[in-house]
């Protein structure tokens, strides 16, 4: 989970990885955010990647190799 604002959102949101998406809660706890992703995200970071003045969200996933 990471608290910053995405995009052209305005306002800040609590971003936060699941089960194969990713969730933007704002102060109303309203869900103004979704997206999906290939696996299960287990960290985030919020940068401004390409200098446009928005930050993107930067994904990890964690995987398990069951042996």
């Amino acid at each position: 989970m990471t608290i910053g604002k995405w995009g052209e959102i305005p306002e800040q949101l609590a971003i936060i990885g699941g089960n194969c998406s990713i969730h933007g809660i704002n102060s109303k706890s309203e869900d103004v955010l979704w997206t999906v992703t290939g696996d299960n995200v287990s960290s985030l970071a919020l940068l401004d990647f390409n200098n446009d003045g928005y930050n993107e969200v930067e994904f990890d996933f964690l995987y398990f190799i069951d042996e």
